[in-house]
């Protein structure tokens, strides 16, 4: 089989510019982006140490690329929630001491927004992601203020997997 021409899967979207269609996707388009992504992270995701919280449908670009490169590529234990529930979240975060947390702006709200946060030790977070949407600067801010740590935008699309990410010490 030939990684280039292979197909691994094919991914249905909306995307924001037309009808939905199905974007077929190679093994060397897929590696090409695990690769990209744990080496911008290498020295920062600790191999087999870390615990990634995937609140977020797998069936989205953004989820795969995450748990590929930094759970299954990584040897890092993943944690899906493929119907996030807040509280659930909070609670898998505090209970597999989760230490990365990939998600989409509106669930970082309403992690902030939540009125039982603070019965939750979510001290184990060392890395935040966020994709799907623009992340407002002020749920950025109050993020940042609250918890000590940045979200660091992943922006991509179904079509070109992941396209740009930033490095975590910028």
């Amino acid at each position: 089989l030939n990684p280039r021409s292979h197909l691994a899967h094919i991914l249905y979207t909306g995307g924001t510019t037309g009808l939905p269609k199905g974007v077929p996707h190679t093994h060397a388009e897929l590696l090409s982006g695990i690769v990209g992504i744990r080496e911008v992270y290498r020295g920062f995701v600790r191999e087999g140490e870390d615990c990634l919280i995937m609140p977020l449908h797998l069936f989205h670009m953004f989820s795969q690329d995450m748990v590929f490169a930094l759970g299954f590529h990584l040897g890092n234990r993943v944690v899906v929630l493929p119907k996030p529930n807040i509280d659930a979240v909070l609670a898998s975060i505090q209970a597999y001491r989760g230490t990365l947390l990939a998600g989409v702006p509106a669930l970082y709200r309403q992690i902030l927004e939540n009125d039982r946060l603070e019965f939750y030790d979510l001290s184990s977070l060392r890395y935040c992601w966020s994709a799907g949407d623009a992340l407002p600067a002020e749920v950025s801010a109050r993020w940042k203020e609250r918890f000590g740590i940045p979200i660091h935008q992943v922006y991509g699309s179904t079509e070109t997997v992941c396209i740009s990410i930033s490095p975590l010490d910028e």
